[in-house]
């Protein structure tokens, strides 16, 4: 944030307005057009921020940190609690306070750093819904379960597609408990979870139905499955693709219509080409994992001249792409012990699982750097495992 303050572009300029526009009492609107091409909950975020606080880029980044601070925090008690170990935990908040990527992203006005926290916020709430509920204090378990269900709801409002990653956290206590009396707490907790949940999102769903027509998270959900899906498709996000996609399209009308029609096209090649299809996920897996550091092209293409401090970026996405790779590559130790030793190596599966949940949101649609922003916790708690394991002393 000292180094550099470059002016919201592209979609961080999109978040950056609609929040001005809400805190100055003109709705989730485009030049007086309402709008929900993205979900509410960042601009809503900012509005808030706006509102108390004053319409400030400075507010926007400040915000940034102490949310960072939350997400090392948290990163450091899952690591601590999933792993069984003070070190794991430890080491994790090592990895990511120094991670150059996310630092960059401090001085972006962009969704990441807020879905992350809320992401792990809610995970958080989920281990301690569970482990409260498996005990006497079963209300606690309830009480715990509705606040992660809230917290969950205000996730999907900044990126809906974190819609389903619940079910994908409760499949570890489900398959440790296989009986139905074992399961039933589990599954409780789940529904109560999404009924918290479905009330968080409700006023934006009946919003976006007196405005729509129809039932709606997101208008661009259409669209990012259209990119990833089509004869043109590349594996990730091609600048090219509106001239080429638009003869697909054929719509006349506004983003709702548009969506509709996006997702229609892109399920219709899928179910006509499923070869083709399959065949382009290891070519969105290389671009979703390949390469780190698009925070710090960000707010280089914010700089009034992309050329300047060319060589100081250049210096710092190396650095970067360094960090990253070897995070990644302890990583992967942990998963080949996962896989390969199962329940004998004492490794848990549900960070795993969350990554698998992302993973697959990528393949359904394109593979891109910023994607994997919300992976990077959970990366380095394995990382850290590894650390713990093969690098640090046994006397540490």
């Amino acid at each position: 944030m000292c180094l550099f303050a470059p002016e919201p572009v592209s979609d961080f300029g999109w978040f950056y307005r609609r929040g001005l526009d809400l805190a100055g009492g003109r709705g989730y609107t485009v030049n007086g057009t309402p709008t929900a091409f993205w979900p509410v909950g960042y601009p809503g975020f900012l509005a808030l921020e706006f509102t108390i606080l004053g319409p400030s880029l400075s507010v926007a980044r400040v915000s940034n940190v102490f949310l960072y601070i939350g997400v090392l925090y948290l990163s450091y008690a899952l690591a601590r609690e999933l792993f069984s170990s003070e070190i794991c935990g430890r080491v994790a908040l090592g990895l990511l306070a120094f991670y150059p990527n996310h630092i960059a992203y401090s001085s972006l006005i962009a969704t990441e750093t807020l879905f992350l926290f809320l992401v792990l916020l809610g995970a958080a709430m989920f281990l301690k819904a569970i482990k409260a509920i498996k005990t006497v204090k079963a209300s606690g378990g309830k009480v715990w379960a509705l606040l992660c269900g809230v917290v969950f709801g205000l996730a999907v409002l900044v990126k809906s597609y974190v819609i389903l990653l619940p079910i994908a956290l409760v499949v570890p206590w489900l398959a440790a408990h296989r009986g139905w009396r074992g399961a039933r707490s589990s599954l409780g907790v789940i529904a109560l979870l999404y009924l918290a949940l479905g009330a968080t999102i409700l006023p934006w769903v009946l919003r976006n139905h007196a405005v729509f027509g129809g039932l709606v998270l997101s208008n661009n959900n259409g669209p990012n499955l259209l990119y990833g899906n089509n004869p043109y498709a590349t594996g990730t996000y091609d600048p090219g693709f509106g001239g080429r996609l638009e003869p697909l399209l054929n719509y006349t009308k506004g983003e709702y219509e548009r969506n509709l029609i996006s997702r229609r096209v892109a399920l219709d090649y899928i179910l006509g080409h499923p070869l083709e299809t399959v065949k382009l996920w290891p070519v969105k897996l290389f671009y979703l994992y390949n390469e780190d550091g698009e925070g710090f092209m960000w707010n280089r293409k914010g700089l009034p001249s992309e050329t300047e401090r060319g060589d100081l970026f250049g210096f710092l996405i190396a650095v970067d792409q360094a960090y990253y790779l070897l995070m990644l590559a302890g990583f992967i130790v942990s998963l080949t012990i996962l896989i390969y030793r199962r329940g004998e190596s004492g490794l848990p599966v549900t960070p795993l699982l969350v990554i698998v949940y992302f993973t697959a949101a990528s393949l359904l649609t394109i593979g891109h750097s910023r994607l994997h922003f919300p992976l990077v916790p959970w990366i380095a708690m394995y990382a850290a495992a590894t650390i713990e394991t093969h690098i640090l002393p046994p006397n540490r």
